[in-house]
């Protein structure tokens, strides 16, 4: 059997010449090229690795109880959700038979300190997001950004407000860190977006508290301000949550989000 080469070609002319072509150029390497992708097309697909599904599983998806189903995961995000769901070859598969799954709770109060371990702790029991209320800033951009890029699997996510808007000497600026404040309505809307240049994935938590419940007496925002705050952050699309929110002195304290 006569060898074929894909550098030289023999081609003899009318006078019983030779002359040799070369197909080590620019053609040549175009058709082997094409020949490489001709055959990756028949090679097997990858296997994802960030995608799997889990069977069989007993569901509560937020407003109903499928009694036996499956929830197909790709890139952290749920794709499909039912019984028999049809997936691609060669997903993982996880059997959930006997187990029950549910969507993950939020935490919507925390202070993780900068620590990894109250996130840790948070997914362990089922909790798979936290908001967190002044979160240092170098701690929270570290932690979101790797967990952007898929790192950090064993913790809970984090999202951070940066730090707290309180009343001049109001609670929070005890602590001795830096902490912006607002003394005027006029002052809220530059508050708010010197957090946002900060990272802050919401406004919070808003301080009103008088320390009246404690039996001490503490700066506070005005209702102007606290209002004002408030509508600056919806003005930017964020949440504004209102942390030790008091209805009246002597009458308890009502949290919320707005």
């Amino acid at each position: 059997m006569r060898k074929r080469s894909l550098t030289m070609t023999t081609v003899v002319g009318p006078a019983g010449r030779s002359r040799h072509t070369n197909h080590s150029g620019p053609k040549a390497r175009g058709a082997l090229a094409v020949l490489l992708l001709s055959i990756s097309a028949f090679a097997q697909p990858p296997i994802p690795r960030n995608e799997f599904v889990i069977r069989n599983a007993r569901i509560f998806d937020g407003s109903s109880v499928i009694s036996r189903g499956d929830v197909w995961v790709k890139n952290g995000n749920i794709k499909a959700v039912g019984p028999g769901i049809d997936v691609p070859p060669g997903i993982r598969t996880i059997d959930g038979t006997g187990r029950t799954l549910v969507p993950g709770l939020i935490d919507a109060h925390v202070h993780t300190m900068g620590q990894d371990k109250f996130l840790k702790s948070a997914l362990a029991l089922g909790v798979t997001t936290e908001l967190d209320m002044g979160a240092s800033p170098k701690y929270a951009d570290r932690i979101e950004r790797e967990q952007a890029g898929g790192m950090h699997l064993d913790l809970a996510d984090l999202r951070s407000s940066r730090s707290q808007p309180t009343a001049p000497d109001g609670h929070g600026t005890e602590y001795g860190i830096p902490i912006p404040t607002v003394s005027s309505p006029e002052e809220a809307k530059a508050v708010v977006d010197a957090l946002i240049a900060e990272g802050a994935d919401f406004i919070g938590e808003i301080v009103y508290d008088d320390g009246s419940e404690f039996g001490v007496r503490l700066p506070t925002l005005t209702k102007e301000s606290l209002k004002a705050v408030i509508e600056a952050a919806h003005q930017r699309g964020k949440l504004a949550v209102v942390a030790h929110p008091i209805r009246a002195r002597g009458q308890g304290r009502n949290r919320g989000r707005r």
